[in-house]
């Protein structure tokens, strides 16, 4: 049962509706500020340039307390010392398997030729394992996300950056297909690569 709700003089409440036109809508091109990515590098609108740099990706907890201190001390340095703007990302993408899985096909594959049923068994479960990991477990994957003017600017600050980071942390630059996941990822948050 519908209750209508009184109003003064017994008129029918009305609702404010406001149409949505296209002239206020923007098109993605002109909200996402970025215009190409050439030699491992993004070009914003302003014409400045934007590199990713991965981070080595340490479990800390099966290090050493020296590994452990080398880690902390190398973080420490690098945010002392580096005094130009950059930001950290955190994102989480499906490990790469491709590789293992290649692998194991290719020793199923010759088990069964070999009509070797105990190691094409092995390899079976191996491939179950790695497929039910790709499909439940992410990478936890840290970037460095450095900022300059020009491309000299940027080199400039990528140098430094291998310098403090050293082979503790890393700091190695990405390829293309890798930047264009990151940002699919950093503007479509909730989904799945």
């Amino acid at each position: 049962m519908k209750v209508k709700k009184a109003t003064k003089n017994n008129q029918t409440p009305t609702k404010n509706t406001t149409k949505i036109t296209t002239k206020n809508l923007s098109s993605t091109f002109e909200l996402i500020p970025y215009k190409r990515i050439e030699d491992g590098r993004i070009v914003t609108k302003d014409d400045e340039f934007i590199r990713y740099l991965q981070i080595e990706t340490k479990n800390i907890n099966s290090l050493s307390d020296d590994e452990q201190y080398q880690v902390m001390h190398k973080l420490e340095v690098l945010m002392r010392i580096y005094e130009h703007d950059f930001s950290w990302l955190t994102l989480n993408f499906p490990p790469n398997v491709e590789s293992n899985l290649s692998h194991w096909r290719k020793k199923a594959f010759d088990a069964r030729n070999a009509k070797d049923m105990r190691r094409a068994k092995t390899a079976q479960e191996q491939l179950t394992k790695i497929l039910w990991t790709s499909a439940n477990l992410k990478n936890l994957e840290f970037y460095f996300q450095i900022f300059g003017e020009n491309e000299s600017d940027i080199k400039n600050k990528e140098a430094l950056i291998k310098r403090l980071c050293g082979l503790v942390l890393g700091g190695y630059p990405i390829d293309e297909e890798k930047i264009e996941k990151i940002l699919y990822k950093l503007c479509n948050m909730n989904s799945t690569i």
